[in-house]
């Protein structure tokens, strides 16, 4: 293991973003960071950042290959804004902190009504994972709770604010990001950042529905950009969908935040991260009831006091009321709730949090008392005797125990008779999905095939 050496990974190699990308940044100017190798997980060499590709501290890999392997087993610092795959294990010694990448509108952890346990491999990473940040008390409380680990996390997790956002609120680049979108002296700069429809790994990119709002933009004084969701970026980047600038992966988004006067988005994060700008936000969410229903919210605009528009006309409207586009302190309301730290310092918070193991201790989650825990593996759920069994034990004990059960997700989700079982006891425990395969090397694969496993496990043995 390396000890002068950090990985970093963001959206699965897609881009150099995110707070993965603000802790670099900032890491480069940090003297006592400069000897450090740093590694950056990306799927292309065309999508590192010009200004770094003579870096000589820095080594870029693509995501899956040997290389990556060596640097994930073998670098001390982890960081990660999503998820490592199914087969990573942290090592003793090394230490492997997850940003995560928003505050959450839409629904995460079980609540994902999406696909049957979506968010399994994200659940086993955090459990992998020595320190967590987060922007606000209600994303850790998401993190934690709504991933089923808040009884059973064993590193520690820092309210600190979000060092992407520190980028926003930075004035260094903005001159630079003017003259590359070509933005005139008084153009005012209008960004629509939607995220994704379907589902992760399969996302659906709605091309009509966003070109005809581009183009009805386009007539309006405004310098129009367009930033899609990372999963949609392998849809935008096909030569018949160029819609309009910012799609390219060499601008950060939080960056480019810094200098857009005007955003529309619906469902995403990102209005969270513009919010301590304190500019003018459209929320464009013309499938709202849908949304709700396929992929769940936490929490509706209404409930937040923001206005919504279901139609194109609509954000017309609102972009044309100048009472609406000039009001001050729009989000005081909100700020204590989703960004009560956004002071431009979090970067820093969580470079001493992660690396020197200093921090503020009112800010790190505590865990509450617990009653002793019971893991079980109960099966498949099938309808019989054994099944009644356990929700029997479940509903005598659940006062005096917490159960945590592990499950294999395959073997449930296509019958709906175990599907109902398991929706009757799932409030009442804490679900530990089963992700991936088994690590194993070519001896251990030989060992367990065949139709003589005992025997050669025997063999080997006495081999041994």
């Amino acid at each position: 293991m390396n000890d002068k050496t950090i990985l970093y990974e963001s959206f699965h190699g897609r881009l150099m973003s995110c707070n993965p990308y603000a802790i670099f940044k900032f890491l480069l100017n940090d003297e006592r960071f400069k000897d450090f190798t740093h590694i950056w997980v990306i799927e292309s060499s065309d999508y590192i950042k010009r200004e770094y590709r003579k870096l000589k501290n820095l080594i870029c890999v693509k995501r899956g290959s040997d290389l990556y392997l060596r640097y994930l087993a073998s670098a001390k610092y982890l960081i990660n804004n999503t998820t490592f795959p199914y087969y990573f294990i942290r090592k003793e010694g090394q230490f492997y902190l997850n940003t995560w990448h928003g505050t959450a509108m839409k629904s995460l952890g079980k609540y994902i009504k999406t696909t049957f346990l979506e968010h399994s491999n994200t659940q086993r990473n955090f459990l992998q994972t020595t320190h967590i940040i987060n922007p606000n008390a209600f994303m850790q409380k998401v993190l934690l709770e709504d991933y089923g680990i808040s009884k059973i996390y064993c590193g520690k997790a820092l309210l600190s604010g979000y060092a992407r956002i520190d980028l926003t609120l930075q004035e260094t680049n903005k001159q630079r990001l003017r003259e590359h979108f070509g933005i005139k002296e008084g153009e005012k700069v209008l960004l629509y950042a939607p995220t994704y429809r379907g589902f992760f790994g399969q996302a659906e990119f709605e091309y009509a529905t966003i070109t005809r709002l581009l183009q009805e933009l386009s007539v309006m004084s405004f310098k129009i950009l367009f930033k899609g969701h990372h999963e949609t970026l392998k849809y935008i980047e096909k030569e018949d969908l160029r819609i309009c600038d910012a799609n390219d992966r060499e601008i950060d988004t939080n960056e480019l935040l810094s200098i857009v006067d005007i955003l529309i988005t619906d469902y995403s994060s990102i209005a969270f991260d513009f919010m301590p700008l304190d500019r003018p936000i459209l929320y464009y969410a013309y499938d709202y009831a849908q949304y709700k229903k396929e992929r769940g919210v936490y929490f509706g605009f209404e409930e937040l006091g923001l206005k919504y528009c279901k139609s194109i006309e609509e954000v017309k409207v609102l972009l044309g009321d100048t009472k609406f586009l000039s009001a001050k302190n729009r989000y005081t309301h909100l700020k204590e709730r989703f960004f009560p730290l956004e002071d431009g310092n979090s970067t820093q918070r969580i470079v001493d949090f992660f690396f020197f193991d200093r921090y503020d201790s009112s800010k790190l989650y505590q865990v509450q008392p617990q009653k002793p825990k019971i893991l079980m593996f109960q099966g498949h759920f099938m309808p019989n005797g054994i099944g009644s069994a356990f929700k029997n034990l479940i509903a005598h004990l659940r006062q005096e125990y917490d159960f945590f059960v592990s499950v294999n997700g395959g073997q449930i989700a296509p019958y709906p008779e175990r599907l109902a079982i398991f929706d009757s006891i799932r409030d009442k425990v804490e679900i530990l999905p089963a992700v991936g395969t088994l690590n194993l090397d070519i001896q251990e694969k030989w060992l367990l095939g065949g139709e003589f496993v005992g025997e050669r496990m025997a063999q080997s043995v006495w081999r041994m």
